[in-house]
């Protein structure tokens, strides 16, 4: 049997943002001339300066795109840039953003555990979901609600379509799945403290590798001295 592929899926914590990691980031968006927005809160700043600079510098630094990077969305929201052949997903939740990237369609969502929802749960929820989420208690039964939730929104993700009508007759808890032109795809889900996360593929199975805020700003480091010299 072949060994997974790797999936890196990158976890950036606004909370570990310091004047470095600003400072690599604002050359950057000045260098692509990316808007500067004006926000209430300066963590909503940095979460909207992450998600609109990060992904393009790690993108590029790995050699998936290249300079003239064009992002648009499609009918249903997803974004994904224009012409090129790797495809990347995003989710932010609280203090977290994750993203990934791969050659074929991926999806991925990022949430902070909750209390259940039983009337999102019923409208929303296979039977045999409400079944796995039910048959826990409390902390548990929180955790099973928001892992099959976000296991639903990488799904769709990785489809394209986001949240539907249909959400009710799409089974997540097995890891493999099928989309809807017959391909296979293969739901994994993390967690990392009191957040849930669910990646959605239809490359194979992976090996999921987590990198992290600091890794990511050294990369995108390397990258903009790259382009300096």
């Amino acid at each position: 049997m072949s060994k997974p592929e790797k999936l890196e899926i990158y976890l950036l914590d606004i909370e570990q943002i310091n004047e470095h990691s600003m400072a690599v980031l604002e050359e950057y968006r000045k260098r692509r001339q990316i808007p500067w927005q004006q926000y209430l809160h300066e963590e909503d700043w940095q979460r909207y300066l992450l998600s609109h600079t990060i992904v393009e510098l790690i993108g590029r630094y790995k050699g998936y795109w290249g300079a003239n990077i064009e992002i648009r969305k499609n009918s249903f929201g997803k974004p994904y840039v224009y012409g090129a052949s790797t495809y990347y997903n995003i989710s932010h939740s609280g203090r977290y953003i994750v993203f990934a990237y791969d050659k074929n369609q991926i999806g991925i969502d990022l949430e902070k555990i909750s209390s259940w929802a039983p009337e999102v749960m019923q409208s929303c929820y296979t039977q045999g979901e409400i079944a796995y989420v039910s048959s826990a208690d409390g902390e548990v039964r929180d955790r099973r609600f928001i892992e099959v939730w976000t296991r639903k929104e990488s799904y769709l993700k990785c489809l394209g379509t986001g949240i539907c009508e249909e959400m009710n007759e799409i089974d997540t808890l097995a890891k493999k799945a099928r989309l809807p032109d017959g391909k296979a795809c293969y739901i994994q889900t993390m967690h990392r403290e009191e957040y849930v996360i669910s990646i959605c593929g239809n490359g194979g199975e992976y090996r999921l590798r987590l990198v992290e805020l600091q890794e990511c700003v050294k990369q995108a480091s390397i990258f903009l001295n790259f382009l300096e010299n």
